[in-house]
C-alpha cells in the first residue's frame, strides 16, 4: 500500500508543473483585448506597405497622363545664327517663334524673322525691320481623325484605368491573404481553449480516479488509463498553444503603424468571438456575378487594354492614307496691322505656302501594321471571353463552398449535442459502475473533437466568404 501511495505521488509531479504552466498562460490573458476583424481589416487597408505601394499606381498613372499632355505644350523656338569675319557680316539669321499644337492635329505658328548679310540666301531675305508671321501646319488627311499626339494621350488615359484596376487587384489580394490568416488565428485560438478545457477535465477526472483507487473502489489500471489520457491531452494542449502563437505572428505580419513601423500582436490580444452565421446578402450569387462581369479588376484591365488596341488600330488605319502636309504663313512687316491686311490684297500677296504629298505605292508596311493591330484585338477579345467564363465559374464554385459550410456548421452543432448526450450518459453509467474510464474518455474526446471541428468549419466558412468576394473582384 505504501508503494502504491508513492507511485500516486509520482503521478502528480507532471500535473504540478502543468498547473504552473496554466497559471502563467492564464496571466497572459488576464486583461484581454479583442481585435475584431473589422478593425483588423481597416488597419491592413490603411497602413500595409503593399496597400501603400498600390496607391502609388494612381500617381504613376497621373504622371503618364501628364507626360502625354506634354505633346500639346506650346513650344518657344529661338534661333540666331550669325557669321562675321574682318568686319564683314556674311549672314545673320534671327528666327524667334512660338508653335502651339492643337487637338485637331494642326500646329499654330507665330514668330519674327530678321535676316541680313552679304551671303544670305535670297529666298530668306527680309527687310531691315524684319518680318513677323502667323501660320498653320497641318496634315490634312492623316491627322483628321487621330494623330500620334492624340493617340498617346488617349492611351495614357486608358492606362490610368488599367492602373486603377491593378491597384484594386493588389489590394484585394493582400486583404484576402490577411483574412485567411485572421480566421486561421481565430480557429487556433478556439482550438487552444478547447484543448485547455480538455486537459482540465482529464486532470480533474484523474484526481478523482486516483482517490477512488486509493479507496479501493477502482482498479489501479483505471488510474493508469486516466494518466495516459492526461498525458495525451497535455501534448495536444502544447501543440494547440504553439499553433495559436504562430498564427498570431502570421496576423502580425499585416499590422503596421501609420509611420510604417511593424506591429506585433500582444499576448493578451485575441480574435473576435464570431457567432452570427446566417446566410447574408453579400454572398448572394446574382449581385456577385454582376459585379464580377462589370467591375472585376482583371476584366477591367483587359477591357482598357482592348481600348488601347482600338486606338492603335485607328492610328494605323490613318497612316495608310496619303500624307498631305500643308504649311501656310502670312508674313508682314512690323508697322502693319493684321486686321487691316485681312481686308486687303496684301494678305493674298504676302505669304509663304508649302504642300507636300507622300504615299507609298504598295502600303505593305502600313497594311501589315494595321492587320497586326486587328489580330491583337481579336486575341484580346478571345482572352476576355475565357476570362469572364473562368471568373464566373470561380464565383459559382466559391459560392457553393459558402453554402456548403453553412450547412455543415448546422449539422456539426447537432453532432455536438448528440456527442454531449452520449458523454453524459456514459458518465452516469460510470458513476453507477456500468462503464469504464476508457469509454468515458473516448466519449469525451469525441465530443471535444466535435467542438474543434465546429470552429474549423466556422473558420473555413469565413475564409470561403473572403474567397467568394475576391473571386467576384470585391474586397468587402
Amino acid at each position: 500500500m505504501k508503494q502504491d501511495k508513492t507511485n500516486n505521488l509520482d503521478l502528480f509531479k507532471p500535473m504540478y508543473w502543468c498547473l504552473l504552466l496554466f497559471s502563467a498562460v492564464s496571466s497572459l490573458f488576464a486583461q484581454n483585448k479583442i481585435l475584431t476583424f473589422e478593425s483588423y481589416y481597416n488597419q491592413v487597408l490603411e497602413n500595409h506597405p503593399i496597400a501603400k505601394q498600390a496607391n502609388l499606381l494612381d500617381e504613376m498613372a497621373k504622371m503618364e497622363v501628364r507626360t502625354a499632355r506634354g505633346g500639346f505644350d506650346p513650344k518657344l523656338d529661338l534661333d540666331w545664327n550669325r557669321k562675321i569675319f574682318k568686319d564683314t557680316v556674311y549672314y545673320d539669321y534671327k528666327d524667334f517663334g512660338l508653335k502651339v499644337p492643337t487637338w485637331f492635329g494642326a500646329n499654330l505658328m507665330a514668330g519674327f524673322q530678321q535676316n541680313a548679310g552679304k551671303n544670305i540666301n535670297p529666298a530668306e531675305f527680309t527687310p531691315s525691320e524684319g518680318l513677323w508671321y502667323l501660320g498653320l501646319d497641318f496634315n490634312i488627311v492623316q491627322s483628321v481623325v487621330i494623330d500620334e499626339r492624340r493617340a498617346v494621350l488617349k492611351m495614357a488615359l486608358a492606362m490610368k484605368q488599367i492602373n486603377d484596376a491593378e491597384k484594386i487587384k493588389i489590394i484585394n489580394k493582400i486583404l484576402l491573404n490577411a483574412a485567411k490568416d485572421y480566421w486561421e488565428w481565430y480557429f487556433y485560438y478556439n482550438r487552444y481553449l478547447i484543448r485547455k478545457k480538455s486537459y482540465q477535465l482529464a486532470e480533474a477526472r484523474y484526481k478523482g480516479i486516483t482517490q477512488r483507487v486509493i479507496g479501493g473502489d477502482l482498479a489501479p489500471m483505471d488510474s493508469i488509463e486516466g494518466k495516459v489520457t492526461l498525458q495525451e491531452r497535455y501534448v495536444d494542449l502544447q501543440d494547440a498553444l504553439n499553433d495559436f502563437q504562430n498564427a498570431a505572428l502570421s496576423v502580425s505580419n499585416y499590422l503596421w503603424t501609420t509611420d510604417q513601423e511593424p506591429l506585433e500582436i500582444s499576448e493578451n490580444t485575441l480574435p473576435e468571438d464570431k457567432k452570427d452565421y446566417n446566410l447574408t446578402s453579400d454572398t448572394t450569387l446574382a449581385p456577385l456575378l454582376e459585379h464580377a462581369e462589370n467591375s472585376h479588376p482583371e476584366i477591367l484591365k483587359l477591357k482598357f487594354k482592348i481600348t488601347q488596341l482600338e486606338i492603335d488600330k485607328k492610328l494605323k488605319f490613318m497612316q495608310m492614307l496619303p500624307a498631305i502636309q500643308i504649311t501656310g504663313k502670312y508674313i508682314s512687316t512690323p508697322n502693319r496691322t493684321f486686321a487691316n491686311d485681312l481686308t486687303s490684297d496684301y494678305f493674298l500677296n504676302n505669304n509663304r505656302f508649302y504642300i507636300g504629298v507622300l504615299q507609298p505605292l504598295f502600303l505593305r508596311k502600313e497594311r501589315g501594321k494595321y492587320q497586326m493591330s486587328k489580330i491583337k484585338i481579336e486575341q484580346a477579345s478571345f482572352e476576355q471571353m475565357m476570362l469572364k467564363r473562368e471568373i464566373t465559374t470561380n464565383v459559382k464554385s466559391a459560392q457553393n463552398d459558402v453554402v456548403t459550410y453553412y450547412q455543415l456548421i448546422s449539422n456539426q452543432k447537432n453532432m455536438i449535442e448528440s456527442t454531449t448526450a452520449l458523454l453524459n450518459a456514459e458518465k452516469y453509467k460510470f458513476d453507477v459502475g456500468e462503464s469504464t474510464v476508457f469509454l468515458v474518455n473516448s466519449r469525451e474526446t469525441k465530443m471535444l473533437d466535435s467542438e474543434v471541428k465546429l470552429f474549423d468549419l466556422m473558420a473555413k466558412l469565413e475564409k470561403s466568404k473572403a474567397i467568394l468576394l475576391w473571386s467576384a473582384g470585391k474586397s468587402k
